[in-house]
């Protein structure tokens, strides 16, 4: 199975080295294998692209490039999923205690990101994203009248 290209960079080989240092690398030997780690990537990242989508934000404009904090979070929220995740399917020998602080910082993430997704993908959704309330400017090079401002509104 391959992993899909959507989950900002998290691979089983990120979260091992993040999270697991001293595991082995996962391959078809290991428990979990590595097909079973690259969809508890997947399903982590699942969550965090329907929000994503709610908000009318394709998750593939989403770019370490382009949007590197935004890119960075939804990175490190779903490496935290995914290695919640992991544990559950395999003997990983982490800490009780670990693995409920990192699935209470998933939780807190989804929840940061469906409810005020603006502090955490910064001109990607509301008004900076010219969603409804910005302005746009429908200004016209080599025009001699001053450009012309539109409130967006939701109808």
């Amino acid at each position: 199975m391959a992993q899909s290209a959507q989950t900002f960079g998290t691979t089983p080989e990120t979260i091992r080295k993040e999270f697991l240092p001293g595991t082995s690398p996962f391959t078809a030997a290991t428990r979990p294998n590595l097909e079973s780690a690259e969809l508890q990537v997947d399903k982590a990242a699942a969550p965090v692209l329907v929000i994503l989508r709610s908000h009318n934000v394709d998750p593939a404009v989403v770019t370490k490039a382009d949007h590197p904090e935004a890119y960075l979070w939804l990175q490190d929220t779903v490496s935290l999923g995914a290695v919640v995740r992991l544990i559950q399917v395999g003997s990983l020998g982490v800490e009780a205690d670990a693995v409920t602080a990192w699935r209470e910082e998933y939780e807190r993430r989804l929840e940061e990101l469906r409810s005020k997704p603006e502090s955490v993908l910064p001109g990607l959704v509301g008004a900076s994203a010219g969603g409804a309330g910005s302005v746009r400017s429908h200004a016209t090079a080599g025009l001699s009248r001053a450009p012309t401002f539109t409130l967006d509104r939701d109808t």
